[in-house]
Order: structure tokens, then sequence, then C-alpha cells
């Protein structure tokens, strides 16, 4: 019973935040006593009156419902998005090298990937590349180094400085073997040979884009737009991307 009461205390603070719509009934009120008095000159019945208070109280009441209503459809919703994973993602920065033989590159891909959802692994991360004149090519994964044995790639900033990167660095090692939590993160590098040639794909236009599955095999996408002429890695401004496809 006491919950009962509550929930009518809820509800008439939430009629009354409708005030405005009562306030309407009394004028609309006000205007039919004055069309009774200076143009039909004569009085309407009383229950004309009460009919149209009455009106304009059920429509505040339907207003407070409607507004109760949608804030349970906004709350179920939410609940609904904490059961499944919803990735998105951004490419930090990339590398251009090139590859095991002519017209062929190594692309490096530093990646976040965060999760406003569900806890979920991210895994089956796939790169595709498509140059200025709308050709793609899907690049072959380069496994992470074995454990001990470091790459090195030059630093964006400094040429001449060389920057270690570990197994425990590679993104399809942390989000693969660490699920990522609700409202986590993870980032690391991800390499892939592409059958474009390095100087194709620092050409203006080229668009990269990366594909991955959450736990359950639901597809998310994030890419990138080259802008400019630059020299090994590039960082410009990221092309956010949609998931694909993220319905259960």
């Amino acid at each position: 019973m006491a919950g009962t009461f509550q929930y009518f205390w809820l509800f008439m603070l939430d009629f009354g935040g409708h005030l405005f719509t009562l306030l309407a009934g009394c004028v609309v009120t006000v205007i039919l006593a004055l069309t009774e008095k200076y143009l039909l000159k004569r009085k309407l019945s009383w229950l004309v009156e009460l009919g149209i208070l009455i009106l304009f109280v059920l429509f505040a009441c339907f207003q407070a419902w409607q507004d109760q209503y949608r804030s349970a459809l906004t709350k179920d919703q939410q609940l609904a998005e904490l059961g499944k994973p919803v990735f998105a993602g951004k490419i930090d920065d990339i590398g251009v090298a090139p590859g095991r033989r002519s017209g062929e590159s190594i692309v490096t891909i530093f990646a976040t990937v965060t999760n406003t959802g569900a806890q979920s692994i991210a895994d089956e991360f796939r790169l595709s590349v498509t140059d200025p004149n709308g050709k793609t090519v899907q690049g072959e994964a380069i496994p992470p180094p074995m454990k001990g044995k470091d790459l090195r790639v030059q630093d964006k900033n400094d040429p001449r400085a060389i920057v270690p990167l570990s197994r425990e660095d590679s993104l399809e090692q942390k989000a693969k073997n660490n699920p990522v939590a609700h409202n986590g993160a993870a980032d690391g590098f991800l390499m892939y040979y592409v059958g474009l040639s390095q100087e194709t794909i620092m050409i203006p236009g080229t668009v990269f884009k990366m594909e991955f599955e959450d736990a359950g095999g639901h597809p998310f996408m994030f890419g990138y737009k080259k802008t400019g002429f630059e020299k090994g890695f590039i960082n410009q401004d990221n092309l956010q991307g949609e998931p694909q496809n993220q319905s259960h």
C-alpha cells in the first residue's frame, strides 16, 4: 500500500508539471463565460463548462502518463544495450612501409576500440584499403611478433627514433585475450600486407577501413581517410565510422 501511494505522489508531481494544460482549460472556460454573456446573451449549462475542465484535466493526465511511458522505454532500451556489446573504433595512426615484393606494402594500424555495452572480446580484425581510383584491396594479416621478438618502427615525431612494438602491444592480443569491459577501451597495433604500393597508399584520398566482430560474431566498422602527402606515419583527422550492424 505504501508503494502505491509513493507512485501516486510521483504521478501527481508529473501531473502538476503540465500546469500549462490545466491553465489552458481555465482560459477556455473563461472565454466560454464571456461568449455566453456578450455574444449568446444566454447562459449555457454548467455541464458544458464542467465537461471542458474535465477534458483538459484528462489531457494533462494523459501527458503525465506519456512522460512516464517514454521514460520507461528509454530505461528499457538502456538495459537492452547493456546486454550486448556496443563497440566503436578509431584509427589513431597509420604506418606504411615497402612489402615483400614490388607493388606491396606493409601497413601498420594503430587503433583504439571502445565499448559502451556489455563486456565482450573484439576479434577477427580485418583491413581493406581503397585507393583514390576506387580500387579496394583486402589486407593479409601479419601475426603479432613472438614473445621477446619486438618489432621496430620509425617514430612519427622523430624519424631518427625507433619505437619497439611487442606482442603485448598488439590490439588483437589485448582485445581477444582480455574482454573489453563496459565503458572500457583497448588500444594497440595491427599489421597487414596490402597489395598496393607504398606510393599509391600515400596518395590523398586513400581510405582505410577496419572491421571486427564481438564475441557473438556481430560486425563493427571504423575508418580513416587520408588527406595529405604525409611520409611514414599518417596523423590527420579521423573519419569515424558507424557500426555496420549492431542488431541481435
